[in-house]
């Protein structure tokens, strides 16, 4: 299913212009534990959910310009090595600032301002594996890549659990801009800007290039959608069989719920008795498991196809969200952790990996002749979809209950499942061509859509 990668491609890296891509090692190592800790040190600061949901959804708020404004960056300048030093630098420097942020609104800032500058990093990084391997390395290369970053978050969660069982949460941030700032000294020592050059767009043009980009952040802005791009598409909800429109408001749905549970998970966590290491310790074993499914995701859809193993993904799913919340309800703080080791993984695991991977081939059949406005409404409803979710989870977690918001997050992905039932698309993206749409699932992003910044 996955290009191959090896001990044949990770020496054949060391000896070539690709070995660039071992800065991505550190960073993510830095910025993987993130997602969880700025939750956590929001509580202990005195925060209460609706701290946490508006932290969260001014991170997701300013990740959206962000990507707008780096693309144009690279469609004006030629510019990889500068965009990659700035990316990695500042994020460093704003990552140690954090150690000295003691209130709730300079961590939310400071927070806000890792996700405006460590989005520079992605389109150039994907452009940089165009430019620096053959083209028929690209989806091994990009494989490649992906591993490389997933590793380093992996590292560092699993780094933040064992250290949180000893030492202060606050004190981690001192190390996470250590390893922020060797990622700055390896790019520093190995990214050169390529003696020839791709446009942006040739991002959308190559499947294994789109992939990769939508791992790494969701919102690819090609061009920016008019009212009569969005007129068009719901105009075009009557048309027999047509998949677009419930493919596209099945994702919104899905990214709703993906906003309301992952933006609560950790303080639910915490506030059910939980301690900062357990915590790390439930999200660490999601994200090992969901990476490990999306090598085994790819034969079952194959297998099954896309619309119904989607479709049997959301509702386990939610089933799992639905576990967690019972969990809550009727569990004290150890059995609720037990509870969340099995279920979360299934739910951020397994499921999630098996969705992502059939609704992104799903995705890449239906940009047609309109892939820019398309990828932009996509873009929209995504970015609108998480901003609604992480909002409306403080609200809901603070006045009704954290079971509460879990309980909506899987209603939302039901609705989900219901108009995945409904897109008719052709079938048998089978063998080689699966490879462009699974080559981004390396990459950790629930929606994360936040992709290493937040849980799946």
């Amino acid at each position: 299913m996955h290009p191959p990668v090896g001990r044949a491609q990770l020496a054949a890296l060391a000896k070539t212009d690709q070995r660039w891509m071992w800065a991505v090692v550190p960073f993510y190592l830095s910025l993987g534990p993130l997602g969880t800790l700025i939750p956590l040190y929001l509580l202990k600061l005195g925060g209460t959910a609706i701290t946490v949901g508006l932290a969260i959804t001014l991170y997701n708020g300013v990740t959206i310009p962000a990507s707008i404004i780096w693309g144009l960056v690279v469609d004006f300048t030629a510019w990889r090595r500068k965009l990659i030093l700035m990316s990695y630098g500042t994020s460093t420097a704003l990552l140690f600032f954090l150690y000295f942020a003691r209130d709730a609104l300079s961590v939310a800032v400071i927070y806000a301002g890792v996700g405006f500058f460590s989005t520079a990093s992605s389109t150039p990084l994907n452009l940089l594996v165009m430019e620096t391997a053959e083209k028929r390395r690209w989806p091994s290369a990009f494989s490649l890549l992906n591993l490389l970053a997933s590793a380093g978050t992996t590292a560092g969660l699993i780094f933040a659990t064992a250290y949180t069982a000893i030492f202060s949460l606050r004190s981690m941030m001192v190390f996470l801009s250590i390893f922020a700032a060797s990622s700055v000294a390896t790019a520093a020592l190995t990214v050169k800007d390529p003696p020839v050059t791709f446009e942006r767009r040739s991002l959308s043009m190559h499947k294994d290039a789109l992939s990769a980009r939508l791992a790494a952040m969701p919102y690819f802005f090609l061009r920016l959608p008019r009212p009569r791009h969005f007129y068009r598409f719901a105009k075009e909800r009557w048309k027999a069989n047509n998949p677009i429109f419930p493919l596209y408001v099945g994702l919104f749905a899905f990214y709703i719920a993906s906003g309301l549970f992952n933006t609560m998970i950790t303080p639910g966590l915490y506030r059910k008795g939980l301690d900062e290491s357990q915590v790390f310790m439930v999200i660490m074993t999601g994200y090992v498991i969901q990476t490990l499914s999306f090598y085994f995701s790819g034969r079952y859809i194959e297998k099954v196809g896309e619309k119904r193993a989607g479709t049997f993904a959301l509702f386990l799913r939610s089933a799992g969200y639905i576990g967690i919340a019972a969990s809550f309800v009727l569990f004290s703080a150890g059995p609720a952790m037990y509870t969340a080791l099995v279920l979360y993984p299934l739910a951020a695991g397994f499921a999630y990996a098996t969705f992502y991977a059939a609704s992104n081939v799903l995705v890449f059949k239906t940009l047609g002749t309109h892939a820019g406005s398309n990828l932009g409404i996509y873009s929209s409803l995504v970015a609108a979809a998480t901003l609604l979710g992480s909002f409306i989870s403080g609200y809901t977690s603070y006045y009704i209950g954290y079971y509460f918001t879990y309980l909506l997050a899987g209603a939302f992905l039901l609705v989900c499942a219901k108009l995945m039932s409904m897109v008719n698309v052709r079938s048998g993206f089978k063998g080689e061509a699966f490879l462009s749409a699974i080559t981004l699932l390396l990459c950790m992003t629930d929606t994360s859509l936040h992709c290493f910044f937040q849980t799946p």
